[in-house]
């Protein structure tokens, strides 16, 4: 890949008007969004952050060592600094993920134990549960499925539990959907994400 379509590639934090992460997009995504006017792009002095639009940004002089791509200098521009974040004009909500229901959440959510013998289980110890089994109508999901001890999960099949002698399972409520926030990593420590509260690897 090309040096320059190499940092094109690169990752920018998007936060919105309330300076509040929403997710991340390519630095070719961000000049996109920044000359259509749905962006300004975040300058970092001394740690503080100051908006500027694209044409103020293209005629920032670099600092020493800062990164940027080069471009035509058919305008007089023949480097421009890579933005590591960029905020939105207009759009100022938060779009929260649902948390998807497969084994690895599962387990998760209820401790890593059997939610109809209550032992602790190690990863190959333990599988999916449908309460109500698929075979009688049983659908996929938080409201229908939990953790269970694979050979608990076996014997009972499609049977009900008072044949097994087993307690019902008590299903927990669905997990809270992830706030970017939660989601978004900083796998490039970016000092300028900091400030954001974005986790590092």
């Amino acid at each position: 890949m090309h040096a320059t379509e190499h940092k094109l590639a690169g990752e920018v934090l998007k936060i919105n008007k309330s300076w509040v992460p929403i997710g991340i997009i390519t630095v070719r995504k961000a000049f996109e969004d920044a000359f259509a006017g749905a962006v300004t792009l975040l300058r970092f002095h001394d740690g503080y952050p100051t908006p500027y639009r694209i044409e103020d940004w293209i005629r920032i002089q670099l600092q020493d060592g800062e990164d940027y791509i080069s471009v035509s200098r058919m305008h007089g521009v023949g480097k421009i600094a890579i933005p590591r974040v960029c905020i939105t004009v207009n759009f100022n909500r938060i779009i929260a993920k649902e948390q998807r229901c497969n084994l690895k959440n599962l387990s998760k959510h209820y401790d890593y134990t059997c939610a109809v013998s209550g032992k602790k289980l190690l990863p190959d110890e333990y599988s999916r549960e449908h309460v109500k089994p698929r075979a009688h109508g049983g659908g996929h999901g938080w409201g229908n499925e939990v953790l269970m001890d694979r050979r608990l999960n076996s014997r009972r099949g499609d049977r009900p539990y008072a044949d097994l002698h087993l307690p019902r399972p008590k299903l927990r409520p669905a997990p809270r959907p992830l706030l970017p926030i939660n989601t978004l990593v900083n796998r490039n420590h970016y000092p300028e994400w900091r400030i954001f509260g974005i986790r590092e690897d």
